[in-house]
């Protein structure tokens, strides 16, 4: 039982910092519109924007592969690992 309800905790944080990093996203793609000068500026703007995104979610994933295959996966609170297995 207290297994789930951590289990649902954490899903209701990583849902909130969903949430959050949609909404700087939104205001980021804003403030580029702003900014540009021209629709080709935005455009150029916008592609390094999502080839950020690509390369940080590359990371993560390749991340959360290792943490699977070790059994341990790394607190990133205390920077300590943690069986999960």
């Amino acid at each position: 039982m207290q297994q789930q309800q951590q289990l649902n905790s954490r899903i209701h944080e990583l849902e909130q910092q969903h949430q959050d990093y949609v909404h700087q996203q939104q205001n980021l793609i804003s403030a580029i519109a702003e900014i540009c000068v021209s629709p080709m500026q935005e455009i150029e703007a916008l592609q390094i924007l999502i080839y950020r995104g690509e390369g940080e979610c590359r990371r993560e994933r390749a991340i959360g592969v290792g943490q699977t295959k070790s059994g341990f996966k790394n607190d990133y609170r205390t920077n300590q690992k943690t069986h999960f297995k």
